[in-house]
């Protein structure tokens, strides 16, 4: 129908948008020398994870622990804005 048309645009546009501001963020990043370094530990991010996911801002470690803290403030009822973004 068009009214699931329309609403699988509109989805696809918000993953766009997202996606840019995630690449201008990585740009950001290269510009203040910051690009590669976890946003979390102040740790460098392996290479091979760059490669896989160039706009990254954590390491799969940091990452981990983040999931789980957002699980548990979840199950406790916290509702996730847009600021809880990975």
């Amino acid at each position: 129908s068009e009214e699931a048309r329309r609403t699988t645009a509109h989805r696809r546009r918000r993953h766009h948008d997202a996606r840019l501001r995630e690449v201008e963020a990585a740009l950001q990043r290269m510009d203040d020398g910051t690009y590669g370094i976890c946003e979390e530990t102040d740790e460098p991010i392996p290479f091979a994870r760059l490669h896989a996911e160039p706009t990254t801002r954590y390491t799969v470690e940091a990452l981990e622990l983040l999931e789980q803290e957002h699980a548990r403030e979840q199950a406790q009822g916290h509702a996730p804005d847009e600021t809880d973004a990975y």
